[in-house]
């Protein structure tokens, strides 16, 4: 009894130090106390500010396109025509209508100018069939002059009245008719060039051309795009964030950004945009955020990471991640211990209990 005793000790013993030869090969740390941000994770791709697709309001086949990947650009400016042969053709009939249409109506070969000519040599006619109307009624009651040159002078003169009274009245219809005729080959010429101007696709903004998708001689349809544009110096960050993280994030959050092109270096951004719908296919939101900090120069398309600051609690005790197990235990020099945890981030976890700042932890095997 005494010798399974004795080795039982020689075991204990040897098992600790085997352990505290373990431990003191492998290199501890201790909990440290400071702030500790509680963050959500996002993919990020850098886009220029008013990025868009460039579609033409007609489909045909592409004349020329005037412009190539990397040109600025600027509101309204022509990058491609579409073939418009019918659509130049309406035009010019359109303004040869408009041109006759103001002809008659404004020019000096105007009809209104021989209608104006008839009223005048009426109202001629008319003054001089007056004042023999009136000149043969004063004499008729005076009892002067027979009745039949007074009637024949009161005939004349009602249908001179008549006479100019029917052509005014035409006058004003026919001024009516050529205005309308007018207004309305205008009409049609304005909508002649209207639909002229959906064979020229034109730049909604001043930029900067990324991308053409097309070439000269292909067909564009409705539903193809023909370039990529946006601004060439403004730049916004395009994050997706998971719909487990979406609730904790709001506009006016601050995030620290990582990329690709700027190893080792970090830029503060502000998210600026929430978009309300999910992504069906990646299961994820839009957020968009703009730099606070940016980098010195910027290109589309490039790629990295954010940190979304959800909130700060100050001066509390915490730990690498790693060094902390699955079933949220860890090694210390007593062996392994079940800690209470708090606030975690990607690299970071809050110990509520269980460590102090004299503990020295290791990484789990």
């Amino acid at each position: 009894m005494r010798i399974w005793s004795s080795l039982f000790t020689i075991l204990l013993v040897l098992g600790i130090v085997l352990f505290g030869s373990c431990s003191s090969g492998k290199e501890g740390i201790r909990p440290e106390t400071s702030d500790l941000i509680e963050s959500v994770y996002a993919s990020v791709q850098v886009e220029p500010e008013g990025y868009y697709k460039v579609f033409a309001a007609s489909t045909g086949i592409i004349r020329s396109i005037h412009v190539k990947e990397g040109d600025t650009v600027a509101t309204g400016e022509v990058l491609a025509t579409i073939d418009s042969d019918r659509a130049d053709l309406q035009k010019s009939d359109a303004i040869i209508q408009a041109e006759l249409a103001r002809e008659n109506y404004q020019g000096k070969a105007a009809v209104l100018s021989s209608l104006e000519n008839e009223i005048a040599s009426l109202e001629k006619q008319f003054s001089l069939d007056s004042t023999n109307f009136f000149r043969q009624k004063r004499l008729w009651e005076q009892k002067i002059g027979s009745k039949s040159d007074f009637e024949q002078a009161e005939l004349r003169y009602d249908r001179s009245l008549n006479s100019l009274d029917r052509a005014r009245k035409n006058f004003i219809q026919k001024k009516n008719e050529l205005e309308s005729n007018y207004r309305r080959a205008l009409l049609a010429l304005d909508r002649a060039e209207t639909s002229l101007d959906e064979f020229s696709i034109t730049s909604r903004m001043d930029g900067m051309v990324y991308s053409i998708l097309k070439e000269e001689g292909e067909s564009l349809g409705s539903m193809e795009a023909l370039a990529q544009l946006g601004s060439s110096t403004d730049f916004i960050l395009k994050m997706s964030i998971d719909e487990v993280d979406i609730a904790r994030v709001e506009v006016g959050q601050q995030a620290y950004i990582t990329l690709d092109a700027y190893p080792g270096e970090v830029f503060q951004a502000e998210l600026s945009r929430i978009d309300p719908m999910k992504d069906e296919r990646t299961q994820t939101f839009e957020v968009e955020a703009r730099f606070i900090t940016p980098p010195p120069r910027l290109y589309a398309g490039l790629t990295g990471e954010a940190n979304i600051t959800i909130r700060t609690i100050e001066d509390v005790l915490h730990i690498p991640l790693a060094y902390l197990t699955a079933d949220d235990k860890v090694i210390t020099d007593e062996g392994e211990i079940e800690v209470e945890i708090g606030l975690r981030n990607l690299d970071r976890v809050q110990i509520l209990s269980g460590l102090d700042s004299t503990s020295t932890l290791y990484l789990p095997d």
